[in-house]
């Protein structure tokens, strides 16, 4: 049998098996298509991709979206990882602060061209600068907490804010379904959860850490959907 490929928006009271029961299918097959779930912390509003048995479904989509979904969710997964390893090298003083700096540039040049495909070069380019700008700040901003150097803390926290402020219009001035307040409290949001990540595993309290880690990749995920949502709003005909 043919199986449809849905997008189920996770409601108050959903848990896997009561989503594998409704779309006739299996835990393990939902979690094989969504590495990214926590099983038992499903967030209301997240987008979980569901490969349904069932016929006649009204909500499925074409995989050209799926794709789309797929790969904005990995890179923007990729970015945080690289963040949080960037965060423990700097805490712990390990040997690979460069090979992780070198990955969180390659990933905003992958970012910026995901973009490049809808939008062309200069605004790619943009988004790429604006990215590449967001790592480096940030590692900074770790060196500087390492430190204990509150007025270069200070000052770089506001040049991350600007950048995130900067991401937002220029996102919003691509694609008038990006609306730049939206992306701007989405941008601050992750900053936020960051600077936790910081804080805590610089205190060594490692289990706040793993939480807010977790935390931290739900909303990168929750923003990932944002962003491609945007583009298949913009795009549809590139999308049925």
């Amino acid at each position: 049998m043919n199986q449809n490929v849905i997008i189920h928006v996770v409601e108050p009271g959903d848990t896997l098996y009561s989503l594998a029961e409704k779309y006739n299918t299996t835990v393990d097959t939902i979690m094989g298509s969504n590495p990214y779930l926590e099983p038992n912390r499903l967030v209301i509003g997240d987008q979980i991709i569901i490969y349904s048995r069932q016929n006649g479904i009204n909500n499925c989509i074409s995989e050209e979206k799926l794709e789309l979904i797929d790969n904005v969710r990995a890179l923007l997964d990729d970015h945080m990882i690289f963040e949080r390893s960037l965060i423990v090298s700097v805490a712990d003083n390990l040997r690979d602060i460069n090979v992780i700096n070198e990955r969180m540039l390659n990933n905003a040049v992958e970012i910026g061209n995901l973009f490049r495909i809808y939008y062309g070069n200069d605004i790619a380019d943009r988004i790429t600068t604006l990215f590449r700008n967001h790592s480096i700040i940030g590692g900074r901003l770790i060196e500087a907490y390492k430190r204990g150097d509150a007025q270069a803390a200070e000052t770089l926290n506001r040049e991350w804010t600007q950048n995130a402020s900067n991401i937002a219009e220029a996102l919003s001035g691509a694609n008038p379904y990006y609306i730049e307040a939206e992306v701007r409290r989405l941008m601050n949001e992750h900053l936020e959860l960051v600077k936790q990540l910081v804080s805590n595993r610089f205190a060594a309290n490692y289990q706040r850490e793993a939480d807010t880690f977790d935390a931290a990749r739900d909303q990168i995920i929750m923003m990932a959907d944002y962003f491609s949502n945007g583009i298949i709003e913009q795009y549809p005909k590139r999308f049925n």
